[in-house]
This record gives structure tokens, sequence and C-alpha cells, in this order.
């Protein structure tokens, strides 16, 4: 079994991942493939699944609503890759994945599963995964947020399964419910009139801060802020913030010495 895992942090290197896969199922070997997590937009098109002669190319994923958005011609399975010991009956030749390893909550339970989803000679399972910058906090990604949404929309979870499942804390599954519901979108929101906050399109980032240290007080929330961002906000500005978003933060934070002078 060969197990390859590319890290892609631009275009470019994206683009060398679908050039690899489009040659491994050259092979004539590689019949029938497998997408775990390919959602509403499988990696390969149905005209390449054509022009190759795949026999069948199905797509597993956890959303039924997401399965439901792609494309004809694609055999569709709904399933959790992470559950243990999944039952599948469904053999592959090649089996592959996304932007989704780095998500999983349980890599064992993930590996184990592929490895079952392959035929027994079977060799080639390729995955891709995604790069973060842990010194700089970026809102998340539309397609994540869309996948945390949908996920739990599909019914048969709880908010707490789908932020173990996508590595969020509970308040952002949280927040991007109320927003879908009141909004109808998921992208950041954004300040309408007058100067545009500091920390417009760092709602979820903003409340799992609070939830991981609901004892910090505003001063302290600014200096976290700050470390993790090296952006630098007023305690007014970030009050505000809260406010709107509906967060709660101790109120006096003079009875507190500041955490970077203990």
């Amino acid at each position: 079994m060969y197990i390859k895992y590319e890290v892609a942090q631009d275009h470019i290197e994206r683009k060398e991942y679908y050039t690899h896969l489009e040659e491994l199922i050259q092979k004539p070997e590689v019949r029938n493939v497998c997408e775990v997590g390919g959602g509403a937009n499988p990696s390969l098109s149905v005209e390449l699944m054509k022009k190759h002669n795949l026999k069948e190319y199905t797509i597993l994923d956890i959303s039924a609503a997401e399965l439901a958005k792609a494309p004809d011609g694609f055999h569709k399975i709904q399933a959790d890759i992470t559950l243990p010991n999944l039952k599948l009956n469904q053999k592959y030749d090649l089996v592959f994945s996304r932007m989704l390893a780095e998500h999983v909550p349980s890599g064992l339970a993930f590996h184990q599963n592929v490895f079952n989803l392959l035929q027994q000679f079977a060799q080639r399972f390729v995955t891709i995964v995604s790069v973060v910058n842990l010194d700089v906090m970026k809102p998340y990604s539309l397609d994540l947020r869309e996948k945390i949404v949908s996920t739990y929309e599909a019914g048969n979870t709880s908010i707490r399964q789908v932020a173990e499942r996508f590595q969020v804390s509970k308040n952002t599954v949280q927040a991007l419910l109320k927003r879908k519901q009141a909004t109808g979108t998921l992208k950041p929101a954004r300040a309408t009139g007058g100067k545009t906050s500091q920390l417009a399109g760092y709602e979820q980032e903003i409340a799992e801060m609070v939830e991981t240290h609901q004892d910090y007080t505003l001063a302290e929330y600014c200096e976290y802020w700050q470390d993790k961002t090296g952006v630098s906000v007023s305690e007014s500005t970030m009050c505000r913030f809260l406010q709107k978003q509906q967060l709660t933060v101790k109120k006096n934070s003079s009875q507190r010495s500041s955490r970077r002078s203990g």
C-alpha cells in the first residue's frame, strides 16, 4: 500500500495535485475510484472519468445535502469516514481526498477505513493537506463554513459532534447556524456605513477565544488578540464587537492585573 501526502500551500501546488491524480487514473489497474469528502465538488469531472474509461467514481461524504448538489454521473454514498469500523461493501482501486485529513478527529479510524475501502492489492491512497499559518489567525474559508453548516443540517448529528468533526468550537458552529438563519449567507460580516471594524470577518475566531478564555477581561482579550495576530485593538473596539456578537465578558477589567505582567 502506497500512502502519499501532498501539502498544498498555493494554487500552483494544488494544480499539481490534480495533475498527479489524473496520472493515477490513467493506470490500467485503476477502474473504480472513491473520493472521500468530495461533497458537491468532486475533484475530477464526469468528462474526465469517461475519457479515461473509469468504471465507477464514488463520492463518499458525511453530508447528504452536499452529495445532493454533486453533478449526475457519480455514485454517491453518505457515510462518516471517521466512524470506528465503518462497514461498506464496496472496494476501490484508488481512494483519495482533498483538504480533509487535517480536519478528522481520529486519524487512526480515518486511515483504517480507507485501508478497508481498498481492493486487496490496491496500492494508492492520495490526500492533499492544507497548511495554515498558526501565527496569524484568519477567517475560516467560505468552503469550510458551508461544510460545517451542511453537515449539521444533514441531521443525525449534534453541534458538539460537528465541532469535533471540523475541530472548531461549539460557539463557532452555533454562530454559523445563527448567521445562516438570519442572513441566508455564510460570508464574513462586513460593517455597513462608517469605518469597518478591525475585527470584521473574525467572528468565529473571536467566539472561540471567548469560549476558551471565559474568565478574561476586555484588556486581556485585547492582549491575547495582539499576541495571536499582531493586531492591536482598543478595549472599546473589542467591547463593541463582542456586544454585536452577543458575547458576554467580565465587565470590570480594572480588578485584575494584566496577564503580561504575570
